[in-house]
């Protein structure tokens, strides 16, 4: 096996401190355990702080982005409403077209039919009097 060195350790249960010594250390361990704690209480202080700093910056750009999208919502649907009106408009300018272009084409029509008959009745007239023509001939 191998060599065997005792250590020598103090004997720590032969020493008995005097309450002067008790109390002086309680109050260092008692400073120790508050600064701790100050320490401790500030370093969460600290975490909370700036967790609350992180996610009020997030809350400022969510609410941006938010605010940017109802605004693009209500852009679309006003352009959305003018089209609509645009288009109603145009249509009541189509069917006004319409109804001016049909009136139109109905008086072309009668005109056309009044030419047509007035020229069957020059051709009967014409057809009329030749016709005297050639009998007074005859005659």
């Amino acid at each position: 096996m191998g060599w065997f060195y005792p250590i020598e350790t103090p004997d720590i249960l032969d020493y008995v401190p005097h309450e002067s010594e008790i109390a002086a250390m309680m109050a260092v361990e008692f400073q120790r355990t508050k600064q701790k704690h100050t320490v401790m209480k500030y370093q969460t202080l600290a975490i909370f702080a700036f967790a609350a700093a992180i996610t009020t910056g997030c809350d400022k750009q969510k609410t941006a982005i938010n605010d940017e999208r109802e605004a693009t919502k209500e852009a679309i649907n006003t352009r959305k409403e003018e089209v609509n009106t645009e288009a109603k408009n145009a249509i009541r300018q189509t069917d006004a077209n319409a109804t001016i272009n049909k009136a139109q084409i109905e008086a072309n029509k009668a005109s056309a039919q009044a030419q047509l008959d007035a020229d069957k009745k020059k051709a009967d007239a014409r057809a009329e009097a030749e016709k005297a023509r050639v009998d007074a001939e005859k005659k």
